[in-house]
C-alpha cells in the first residue's frame, strides 16, 4: 500500500514466483493492458488515506531568518527557506529547502533534537557544507580577523554561534555576523 500511494504504478506491484527457472524465486512483473484509471484512482486515495488522516505538525521553532541575515549581508545574496513535511502511516521527518537569490538550491533533512539553539547549529552546518559555501569555494563566513579561515556553528554557550577556527575566542551569534565587531 506504501508504494501504491508514493505513486507505483498497481502493475508494477503484482508479481508471482516464476518456478520454471531453477535458482530460488524470481520475481516478474505482470504487464497487461492500462488498468481503469478510476479504479487506480480509487486504490490510491486507500492507499494514502493513512497519510492524508495524520494531521502535520508544526514546523521545527528553528529561526533559520538568523542564518539567512548573516548570509544576505556578508554575501549579498538573498536565502529563503521552506520547510517540507514527508509524511509515514505512523510518523514522519522534516527537511528545509533552500533557495538562493529565487534559485532552489536542494535541501536538507537533520534530525532535530527539540532544542532550537542546537537544532539552529545542526542545520546551519549542514546548509554551510552543503549549499551556502558553494558561491564561495566552500568558504563561507571567513572569519573577520583570520580572512583565510571560515568559520564554523557551534553551539557550546547554549547559543548558536560562528566561531574562527583559528581563534575561539572570536566568535560571533548567528544572526549578529557582520554586525557585532567581537
Amino acid at each position: 500500500m506504501e508504494k501504491l500511494a508514493h505513486n507505483w504504478e498497481p502493475w508494477e506491484l503484482l508479481g508471482r514466483e516464476d518456478e520454471t527457472d531453477d535458482s530460488p524465486i524470481h520475481v516478474r512483473i505482470i504487464n497487461g493492458p492500462r488498468p481503469d484509471q478510476e479504479l487506480i484512482d480509487r486504490l490510491r486515495a486507500l492507499a494514502r488515506a493513512p497519510y492524508e488522516a495524520m494531521p502535520w505538525p508544526d514546523h521545527p521553532n528553528i529561526d533559520l531568518g538568523r542564518l539567512a541575515a548573516d548570509y544576505e549581508r556578508t554575501t549579498g545574496h538573498h536565502l529563503d527557506f521552506e520547510w517540507e513535511f514527508e509524511a509515514y502511516p505512523h510518523a514522519g521527518s522534516w527537511s528545509v529547502m533552500i533557495s538562493i537569490d529565487g534559485a532552489v538550491s536542494g535541501g536538507v533533512g537533520e534530525e532535530l533534537g527539540g532544542e532550537s539553539e542546537a537544532d539552529l547549529v545542526r542545520l546551519t552546518d549542514r546548509l554551510q557544507s552543503e549549499h551556502l559555501g558553494e558561491d564561495f569555494e566552500g568558504d563561507w563566513p571567513k572569519c573577520p580577523h583570520h580572512r583565510s579561515i571560515v568559520m564554523l556553528p557551534n553551539n557550546e554557550s547554549g547559543l548558536a554561534m560562528w566561531t574562527c577556527q583559528a581563534d575561539p575566542t572570536h566568535r560571533v551569534r548567528i544572526g549578529n555576523l557582520g554586525l557585532d565587531t567581537f
